[in-house]
């Protein structure tokens, strides 16, 4: 019995612990969220008065600055800060930019600060730098010695982070210099987010793949295809430049898949031979470049493509076939390619654009019945 007395005692203290655990959770958490406010509240408070200063005077108070600088150093604060300006930027988004230009001298300090934090802390630091570009002034030397250190970092979403403030900045050589050394250390960089971020440069858009091109075989091969994805649905044209690329033969087989990718969106007539060949060659290990080339040829509405497309159909690979089938479901098929199509004695080519074909027409009823 007193054992079993024992247990139940232990049992009964463990859970009143529990619940004094509990009810201090609660009181600090409540704690924290009060402070959290009071200090929201100073900071609006403190950016407002700042903001009235800039009204009269063009340069920001040296007791605001210092207050910065003690303020920000730490993480917490610096969430609170990001989102006051936020807050304020959806109601007056010139009069938050001309602020953070005023205080850009501190964050150029901080930035020296926040180098020695851990890797999340540093991220959370360069995307606050990248919703509020102005916060580092716009000169290339000062962004370079603030900002690469960010760029070559450990963690992925610090140096994404940073590199999103750079696309902010609109400078192409900042970007095309933090792509290679990103590419010289061998840090991974997604290559469709890297399109993707390429595509949202509010700068000069020519400039910058222009240079990209230039610098192309500075980098690995993880960033020509993220570069050569970003060119394909640009409107930028540089076919010229990427038909001597291809011709080059030295790039890996994703690079020179992207290539022909690029060749699908931005017609180009000297490249309409390439495209038949590779669709000719049928060896079992070059499929993927017949697949992509069958894909690619839908924008070349010509007999000999029809033809090539029309070859493909009883190629050994499910996929080269229905990309065949689709490229020739959008093309004007004549009578001749008709009738080619139905002496084909592959019955699975057959089957193959047979479907296609009906379900390109069951989408088009599909359409006409909406539209009724």
């Amino acid at each position: 019995m007193k054992y079993l007395e024992i247990i139940i005692s232990i049992y009964i203290l463990i859970i009143v612990l529990m619940i004094f655990y509990q009810i201090i959770c609660g009181l600090k958490s409540k704690y924290l969220k009060k402070k959290e406010v009071r200090t929201k509240r100073k900071f609006q408070e403190m950016i407002e008065k700042e903001m009235k200063h800039l009204k009269v005077n063009t340069i920001a108070s040296n007791t605001h600055l210092s207050n910065l600088e003690k303020i920000l150093n730490n993480t917490k604060n610096l969430i609170i800060f990001e989102n006051v300006l936020t807050e304020k930027k959806k109601k007056n988004s010139k009069l938050v930019e001309e602020y953070c230009k005023s205080i850009a001298s501190t964050f150029q300090y901080l930035s020296i600060t926040y180098r020695k934090k851990n890797s999340l802390e540093k991220a959370y630091f360069t995307y606050v730098l990248a919703l509020f570009p102005e916060l580092i002034e716009n000169k290339d030397d000062s962004i370079r010695f603030a900002m690469m250190h960010f760029v070559m970092d450990k963690s992925v979403y610090c140096r994404e982070n940073a590199m999103l403030f750079f696309y902010k900045k609109n400078s192409e050589k900042l970007i095309a210099n933090s792509l290679k050394k990103m590419s010289s250390r061998n840090l991974y960089y997604s290559p469709t987010l890297l399109a993707d971020d390429l595509l949202n440069f509010t700068g000069n858009k020519h400039d910058l793949s222009l240079l990209l091109l230039q610098e192309f075989d500075k980098l690995n091969a993880n960033f020509q295809l993220g570069v050569m994805n970003y060119l394909r649905f640009s409107e930028e044209d540089f076919k010229e430049e990427i038909y001597k690329k291809w011709n080059n033969k030295k790039y890996n087989k994703e690079v020179r898949l992207a290539i022909i990718r690029y060749f699908a969106t931005h017609k180009y007539d000297k490249f309409q031979e390439e495209l038949w060949n590779l669709t000719e060659d049928k060896e079992r290990n070059k499929y993927e470049y017949r697949l992509v080339a069958s894909f690619a040829l839908a924008s070349y509405d010509n007999k000999k493509s029809r033809e090539a497309l029309i070859d493909c159909l009883s190629d050994v690979n499910y996929y080269v076939r229905k990309n065949a089938a689709i490229a020739l479901s959008r093309m004007k098929l004549t009578p001749t390619d008709l009738e080619k199509i139905e002496k084909l004695e592959d019955p699975y080519a057959k089957d193959m654009i047979t479907y296609v074909l009906s379900q390109r027409e069951k989408k088009a009823n599909r359409k006409d019945c909406k539209s009724l």
